[in-house]
């Protein structure tokens, strides 16, 4: 990021552009360009440089103001952190190979013109052999976990403390072992989003089917050792979790476009509204379907589950409204084109 004296260059390196080539923007420089009322990139790098933060480089604050100013500003492009998946470098690097994000690669010149080029990414020749290795050690160790589920389910019976405990500790392990499958399921994947999708499909899966068992568990504990079950108490963990991650995550990228509303984008938010519909519609299935298919469900169970998705149905139904009354004010008025003067209001 050090200036070159002989082609008048300050940045040169890579960025992250999304699937909708919108410049990826780290959380901290995010939320500063926001609260600044910098104008120039001097400024802004300047106010960043005497706040003391831990890249004390003036080219580097310099740079990041030039390439948001190059992309029409903060909202043309998107925080880090509401790209999905963005977690770490091997994520990183996953959504790269699957086209979810693009690396760029980018150079600035001391008259702040932005030169920039796609970098592509080569198939990997291993691509097929992996595919058979993923499916032989996925097959293996997803039927090593229905085993050990099965068996626990066999003696989900509670008689004291220590009978619940030890089947608590076996239904932590074989969560965090089917996250493990999970994990390194993905290591086989070198860009091949058929391996992705069917990882994440099983893993889903299995994650429903452990946390039903947990929740009848807890139902169990409270009926026979405890004083019945607590009116307030969540049993249906796997719902709980996942319900609020689609409101979070997918919801807020569709408020974000409401608050920037443009007739325009009528049919792209209607449309992501209609898949947000229909993957929480989904994650319900899943839930109560694999609290059936382990004999699982109880009414407890069942009623939290709607409860919960009755509730993420109810806060997308909020936001879809706002977004008809958005598009309903952008509609023309149809009847006269003459506007009535008071004399002709009061002679009606």
């Amino acid at each position: 990021m050090a200036i070159d004296k002989n082609n008048n260059i300050i940045f040169e390196g890579h960025v992250f552009r999304d699937s909708s080539s919108r410049l990826i923007i780290p959380d901290d420089i995010y939320d500063a360009l926001s609260k600044s009322k910098s104008t120039s990139s001097y400024e802004f790098a300047i106010e960043m440089c005497q706040h003391g933060n831990d890249e004390n480089d003036y080219n580097f604050y310099a740079s990041w103001f030039i390439l948001v100013k190059h992309d029409g500003g903060l909202k043309k492009c998107i925080k880090a952190s509401k790209v999905k998946g963005a977690k770490d470098s091997d994520a990183i690097n996953e959504m790269i190979q699957n086209g979810k994000m693009v690396l760029v690669q980018v150079s600035i010149n001391s008259a702040e013109e932005v030169f920039e080029s796609k970098l592509k990414n080569e198939p990997s020749l291993m691509e097929d052999n992996s595919s058979k290795e993923y499916y032989s050690y996925i097959e293996k160790e997803n039927k090593s976990i229905e085993i050990e589920l099965s068996d626990i389910l066999s003696k989900l019976i509670i008689n004291n403390q220590s009978d619940y405990n030890d089947l608590k500790s076996r239904l932590i392990e074989l969560k965090d072992k089917n996250y493990f499958v999970y994990s390194k399921s993905l290591g086989y994947s070198y860009g091949n989003t058929d391996i992705n999708s069917d990882a994440e499909k099983r893993f889903n899966i299995l994650n429903a089917k452990i946390d039903a068992a947990m929740g009848k568990l807890e139902i169990l504990r409270d009926e026979n050792l405890g004083s019945g079950l607590q009116k307030n108490k969540d049993y249906y963990v796997y719902s709980d979790e996942k319900y609020p991650a689609i409101v979070d995550v997918k919801l807020k990228d569709i408020i974000n476009d409401l608050n920037n509303y443009n007739d325009n984008d009528y049919s792209k938010i209607k449309s992501n509204f209609n898949e947000l519909y229909n993957e929480a519609y989904s994650i319900y299935q899943l839930a109560l379907n694999s609290a059936t298919e382990i004999n699982c469900m109880t009414k407890v169970l069942l009623d939290e589950s709607i409860k919960k998705y009755k509730s993420v149905i109810e806060i997308i139904g909020k936001e879809e409204a706002r977004l008809e009354n958005l598009h309903n004010q952008n509609k023309p008025a149809f009847g006269s084109l003459l506007r009535k003067t008071n004399s002709d209001s009061d002679n009606e």
